[in-house]
């Protein structure tokens, strides 16, 4: 509660008689003080303000990953592109606009409720754009107008769920969103290695893809000496770590001119799925806390 909103006490009327004989005798005073002490408890735990936590965390969740579905959708275009798997990358991409949609859907309503005011709009607006197309025919020539929406809708993501946590102002949710952040990097690093080999962006895109390896590592490492980490996301952690070290000896055969792209695509989607595990354990935990600082 802030310390301007906290009542000041009416001592004049609590402790004083016109005769200027106490009211209330010590005893009486320290109960008093005790009962307003537990009311004061019950307001900062009530189970309206546990909810709302609940929901802003789950907020930054879904704004986070709107990230990455933005480079998941790309990726998908661009194994369409390189003839890999059709069915799976068609069935990732109409996958990957069904869930970005149920997302906005999702945010629209939250922003309505608590009557924020965030970048939303201009998400949803670049969204459409990207949408119709991301389902023009495939080609070289519209698989790079991709690659640059793709990064200007992963901004203006990024900018929206910057804005939810700090609206929510805890450190929880900044877990949520450093967590759900390794899900879009390890879709970039997929999307940047996919457009190289098809050959719609140069060294520049392996030079991303480095900087975005790097990136993983780092927030990798930070995650795992989070206070917030239970047995689970501890164990979960591990299990990433193992993986990104797999990926990276993928992307060493670049030098040799090996194109191992089925292996990455995959090594990338089981990153994706275990820090999508790992980010919903950390929305959970963060709904559990509350609860248990009240004993």
């Amino acid at each position: 509660m802030n310390p301007r909103h906290t009542p000041q006490p009416a001592h004049s009327q609590l402790t004083r008689s016109t005769s200027n004989q106490p009211l209330l005798n010590p005893y009486d005073l320290l109960m008093t003080a005790l009962l307003m002490a537990l009311m004061f408890v019950g307001v900062l735990f009530t189970p309206k303000v546990l909810a709302a936590d609940s929901q802003m965390a789950e907020a930054v969740n879904r704004s986070g990953m709107q990230r990455m579905l933005s480079q998941r959708i790309a990726k998908a275009y661009f194994l369409m592109g390189l003839g890999e798997n059709q069915s799976l990358a068609q069935k990732q991409l109409v996958d990957g606009i069904a869930l970005y949609n149920d997302n906005l859907t999702f945010l629209s309503r939250f922003e309505s409720k608590h009557r924020l005011t965030t970048s939303l709009p201009e998400l949803i607006e670049l969204w459409q754009g990207f949408h119709v197309l991301v389902q023009q025919p495939v080609t070289q020539a519209t698989g790079r107008q991709v690659l640059v929406a793709s990064d200007e809708l992963l901004l203006k993501a990024e900018e929206l769920t910057h804005q939810l946590e700090t609206i929510s102002g805890t450190q929880g949710a900044e877990i949520v969103n450093i967590s759900g952040r390794q899900r879009m990097l390890s879709q970039r690093i997929s999307k940047l290695y996919m457009a190289y080999c098809w050959q719609i962006k140069g060294d520049e895109a392996l030079d991303e893809m480095l900087e975005s390896l790097s990136e993983y590592e780092i927030a990798l490492s930070f995650l795992r000496s989070a206070p917030l980490n239970t047995k689970s996301i501890s164990h979960n952690l591990r299990k990433v770590a193992g993986q990104l070290t797999f990926a990276q000896k993928s992307f060493d055969k670049l030098s040799e001119g090996s194109y191992l792209i089925h292996v990455v695509n995959s090594t990338t989607d089981t990153m994706l799925k275990q820090m999508d595990q790992i980010t919903h354990l950390y929305v959970d935990a963060i709904n559990e806390r509350p609860a248990l600082s009240q004993l």
